[in-house]
């Protein structure tokens, strides 16, 4: 880059009378010519005053002093140099910020230097202060993590506890059968033994106890399987999502389990399930995911939508269409609905009618199951009985496919 060289002759009288200007010029750091401003800047009446006393050199700060001088006679032979910022004391003992830009000009039979300097503390000050703000806002940011991610934890056991509440109602129904089958497989089996030893024993006997015990097993059986499938749930609810494996389950079974687990409380035994999906439409998603996502929905709808002491008819509807190669599946209950001033931003943390009782975090969960886990979408809607919330789900195949 070449730099004209200006007369210092023509320089001044052009910049004579200007205000504003933090300027000087020095051949080997001794005065030629000073504004009043940077007269004033370092606590001099005049520029003149600077010039009869001042120097250049006892402006600057000891630790630049090496530098200012290499600077000067790159100047000198390049005839300019890159600004730079550097921090100096004022006249009043006050540190600032300034950008320094130098450029040779021709005096007399030689050269000298002209330093323009312009005050950027305030820039520097305002720098500081946002990286300042963006440290303490990343912090911040932090804490809010970790805190949602606490209040998540929390969310996710409250689920649990309602969980087991309906598993130990629904599983005394099992148990009890299975305990009522095997003391009738033990009736008939020393009805058979003790008919056997004494010789009384007919065919007619046997086949009516054998066809008791038959009844007894399957019956057995059967509370066996929905034993087994009770356990299973609450093991896929307070799994981790990684702890199980990715498989294929039918969805309408699977949801249905999930709701109905809560609906066995005394409370909201009257609510009642509907479930409009096909029994054959599978879903390769995490079981554990779908029973995070329907506790919460469930409880939602129980503690937020029914509300109304006297509602009667209560229920929930879980229904599946397809668009495309899209699911879209429904959660709709006919409670009181979502609040107008929440429904925009339900999904977003801490969001909740009764904040004060409840962390406002269990739709943010199933906002990012729902996103993150099954990469598919979900939004508010009307609902489909003119009342309550609904809430519509659009999920890809194949997490869930015919």
């Amino acid at each position: 880059m070449k730099i004209q060289d200006l007369d210092v002759k023509d320089l001044i009288a052009a910049i004579t009378g200007l205000h504003g200007i933090t300027l000087q010029i020095h051949q080997e750091f001794k005065p030629i010519f000073v504004t009043e401003e940077y007269a004033h800047f370092y606590g001099y009446d005049s520029a003149q005053a600077f010039l009869d006393q001042g120097s250049i050199w006892a402006q600057i700060p000891d630790d630049v002093k090496d530098l200012a001088r290499a600077r000067y006679h790159q100047v000198i032979e390049q005839g300019y140099a890159d600004p730079i910022t550097v921090k100096t004391r004022r006249s009043d003992g006050e540190e600032v910020w300034l950008l320094v830009q130098d450029q040779r000009l021709r005096y007399l039979d030689g050269y000298c230097v002209m330093s323009v300097l312009v005050n950027i503390d305030d820039e520097v000050q305002l720098r500081e202060r946002y990286e300042a703000a963006a440290l303490e806002a990343e912090r911040a940011r932090n804490e809010l993590e970790q805190l949602q991610t606490l209040m998540i934890e929390q969310e996710k056991q409250t689920a649990v506890q309602h969980l087991l509440r309906g598993v130990s109602h629904q599983i005394n129904t099992p148990l009890g059968n299975i305990r009522t089958s095997a003391s009738i497989i033990g009736t008939q089996v020393r009805e058979l033994l003790g008919a056997l030893q004494a010789g009384t024993l007919r065919q007619s006997q046997l086949a009516d106890n054998l066809n008791t015990i038959q009844q007894a097993a399957v019956l057995s059986d059967r509370c066996v399987d929905q034993a087994d499938r009770l356990i299973r749930n609450v093991k896929y609810m307070v799994a981790d999502e990684d702890e199980t494996d990715q498989s294929v389950s039918a969805l309408a079974r699977l949801l249905k389990d999930s709701v109905s687990l809560f609906l066995s409380d005394a409370e909201f035994d009257d609510v009642k399930l509907q479930v409009a999906i096909d029994e054959a439409v599978l879903t390769e998603a995490n079981p554990n995911v779908w029973m995070q996502i329907m506790s919460v929905l469930t409880e939602n709808a129980l503690v937020h939508g029914f509300t109304e002491p006297d509602q009667t008819n209560r229920q929930i509807e879980l229904r599946l269409t397809w668009e495309g190669d899209s699911a879209v599946l429904t959660f709709a209950d006919n409670g009181v609905g979502i609040p107008t001033a929440l429904r925009d931003r339900v999904f977003e943390p801490f969001t909740s009618s009764k904040i004060g009782r409840y962390s406002g975090v269990g739709l943010a969960l199933v906002h990012s199951l729902v996103t993150r886990r099954l990469n598919g979408t979900i939004r508010v809607v009307d609902s489909p009985s003119a009342q309550g919330t609904a809430l519509e789900m659009r999920l890809p195949f194949p997490v869930v496919r015919m």
